[in-house]
This record gives C-alpha cells, sequence and structure tokens, in this order.
C-alpha cells in the first residue's frame, strides 16, 4: 500500500496523513526509515555490549580459578607430598576474601585433604594452607558434581582426544547461575608448552 501511495496514486497518504507534496511524503518515509534502522542498530550494540561485558567477566574468573589452581598444586606437592598419593582432584573458587583451591581425595565419597586459600590480590605467596580433612561445603559440593558429570561424558564421547604426555583439566565454574566446565589441555612434563590449545 506504502509503495502504491508512493508510485502510483495521485493522493498520498502516509500513516494516516495526507500530503500534497510526493517529495515531502518520500522524505519522511526515508527519515523514519532511517530512524527505526538506528534505534535498531543502537540497540543491537546494547546487547552486545552486554554480551561481551558478560564473557569478559566470566573470562576474569576462569583466570582466577586457574591462577589459583596452578600455584595450590605447586604448594600442595611442596607441603603436602604425603597426600599427593590418594588425591583424587581439585577445584578453584571464588570467596568474599579472595580465591580458594582444594584438593580432595580419590574414591566415591572424597573429603578435602587440603585447602590453599589466597588472598585476592594475585600474589601467589600470599595464601593460607589448612591441612585439616573435612567434608565438601555446599559450594565445593556442587563444583564436584559437575566436574564429575562433565568427566564422564568426555570419557563416554570420542569428540575429545588426550595427547601423549597431557591430561584434561576440567574447570567447574558457576557464574551468574549458570554451572559449566572447561577443559584445558594440560603438560604433563614440567617445562612442556602446549601450542595450538
Amino acid at each position: 500500500m506504502l509503495f502504491y501511495n508512493l508510485c502510483c496514486s495521485k493522493n498520498y497518504f502516509f500513516l494516516g496523513v495526507k500530503y500534497k507534496n510526493k517529495e515531502k511524503m518520500k522524505q519522511l518515509f526515508i527519515t523514519l526509515l532511517f530512524t527505526a534502522l538506528l534505534n535498531h542498530s543502537y540497540s543491537q550494540e546494547r546487547d552486545l555490549g552486554r554480551i561481551t561485558d558478560s564473557i569478559s567477566n566470566e573470562g576474569k574468573r576462569l583466570y582466577r580459578s586457574e591462577f589459583a589452581s596452578w600455584y595450590g598444586t605447586d604448594v600442595f606437592r611442596e607441603k603436602c607430598k604425603s597426600q599427593l598419593a590418594i588425591a583424587g582432584g581439585y577445584l578453584s573458587y571464588d570467596t568474599e576474601e579472595g580465591i580458594n583451591n582444594i584438593f580432595f581425595s580419590k574414591g566415591p565419597d572424597p573429603v578435602v585433604l587440603a585447602t590453599i586459600a589466597f588472598g585476592s590480590g594475585f600474589n601467589p605467596n600470599n595464601y593460607k594452607l589448612d591441612t585439616n580433612s573435612r567434608k565438601f561445603t555446599a559450594t565445593e559440593n556442587t563444583l564436584y558434581t559437575i566436574r564429575k558429570a562433565a568427566l564422564e561424558q568426555v570419557n563416554k564421547d570420542t569428540l575429545f582426544k588426550v595427547y601423549k604426555n597431557t591430561s584434561l583439566n576440567p574447570i567447574p565454574i558457576i557464574y551468574q547461575g549458570t554451572k559449566r566446565v572447561y577443559f584445558l589441555t594440560g603438560p604433563q612434563i614440567n617445562g612442556l608448552v602446549i601450542m595450538g590449545e
């Protein structure tokens, strides 16, 4: 109907208004169309900014978790040598004071063997080591459960491949109510740098 009004009709109506000048009606139509497109692109830009911020924040959380896991592993290996044989894995997560890295035992009912609590300043020498054995907290239990489920899925799926002298390191993250497990390929040989991850 609008196209007919612009091209063929002698009476020019747009948005219920009769125009005597065809050019003015075209200008109004183009202005409104441009405004609508500009508004649409601006709203997409805002959504893109929100999505980008969410990805950035989750990436920072992942970095903090890996920071604690990396340095916590060094502390655990150095200070808890007697526990190495029974250790079944580790988890790292944010707390109000900083980042906790825990090591848990093998078996169907694991317990926490050690907790390495890092401050919020990303200083690997600023930590507190607690070697008192205990049960998982609610947060730790949730992280352990999603980690375990993801590992079971990876072991069933042929999509995942573990290369020689490497292992898959599961990193469970709960961010804004969403539970995810990332897998990083880790070297099993000291000094080995893996390219192409």
